[in-house]
């Protein structure tokens, strides 16, 4: 899950407000923190999911199955290019993409111009060549659900490469929620969490998480598009002057973040506390199948 990716819903959230509005502070322990780079190697993650090392592999078993159980219900031409799980970004992948676009929000309407045209997906062919009828009955296919008296091609080859539908339960949401509120109110992350607010004042800003950071321009692009009426372009003057605050804001972010040790400290506390979850026999006794190549 990229930092990229949250932003989009947050966009929709604050859809409406207006673009005079100003930083917010916002420390509660509901609203943060948006850490810079997911820990898809956290104790729960790795319960679930397995080594980070064979996600690639298991990424690609699941599409292969998706694309087979499809075969067989008579889809010709569904080909491996669908699965819920995707490959997380690397750590140099995540700093590359901040020193081009920062958070991704102003500079998401850049990503979403640099994005493969629709026309080149690999999947369009097929979709192309359905009638209305048949679009409906592959998406029956692909998408009923696992209670569902036939279960969606999806479901089956999710389970096919990494074992259970686990991932989408309610053991696991309620796990990443309950620890994500203990990581967020435990003494040490709220040390570190109040340096890096101080950290950020020294440079002249009031922002007191990172969370915050992201509200406020994701607010401030909503409030633009408010006041054009239309969605918001890179040439949209406003637009480029708020892509510069992003891109000045997402530097200061960074500084503070490597000088106070924000994210390193986050991932510290979550993993001490995500063990004491994962000795619930529910994640203990989770079993990944052997990779496609043993």
């Amino acid at each position: 899950m990229k930092v990229r990716l949250v932003v989009v819903s947050l966009l929709a959230l604050f859809a409406g407000c207006s673009s005079t509005s100003q930083p917010e502070a916002s420390a509660s322990p509901e609203t943060i923190p948006v850490v810079g780079i997911p820990n898809y190697a956290s104790p729960i993650h790795r319960a679930v999911l397995g080594r980070p090392g064979e996600w690639a592999v298991r990424n690609t078993a699941e599409k292969e199955a998706v694309a087979a159980c499809m075969l067989e219900r008579g889809w010709r031409g569904f080909g491996p290019n669908l699965s819920l799980v995707e490959l997380p970004e690397t750590v140099e992948e995540h700093h590359a993409f901040g020193e081009q676009f920062g958070y991704g929000i102003t500079t998401q309407l850049e990503i979403d111009r640099a994005t493969v045209p629709a026309s080149e997906d690999p999947s369009a062919p097929f979709w192309d060549s359905l009638s209305a009828d048949e679009r409906e009955r592959v998406q029956k296919d692909l998408w009923s659900p696992p209670d569902a008296d036939v279960e969606g091609c999806v479901y089956v080859g999710h389970k096919a490469a990494w074992g259970s539908l686990l991932l989408f339960s309610n053991d696991y949401l309620d796990a990443q929620s309950e620890s994500g509120n203990e990581v967020r109110a435990d003494p040490e992350f709220v040390a570190v969490l109040r340096a890096w607010a101080e950290c950020v004042r020294e440079q002249g800003e009031q922002f007191d998480s990172q969370d915050a950071i992201i509200k406020y321009l994701s607010k401030e692009l909503a409030g633009i598009e408010n006041d054009l009426g239309r969605l918001p372009t890179s040439k949209d003057p406003a637009v480029q002057k708020l892509m510069r605050r992003e891109m000045t804001l997402f530097g200061i972010d960074t500084r503070c973040d490597a000088e106070v040790g924000y994210t390193t400290t986050y991932f510290t506390v979550q993993d001490r506390i995500e063990a004491e979850y994962v000795d619930d026999p529910v994640f203990a006794d989770n079993s990944l199948p052997p990779l496609p190549s043993d």
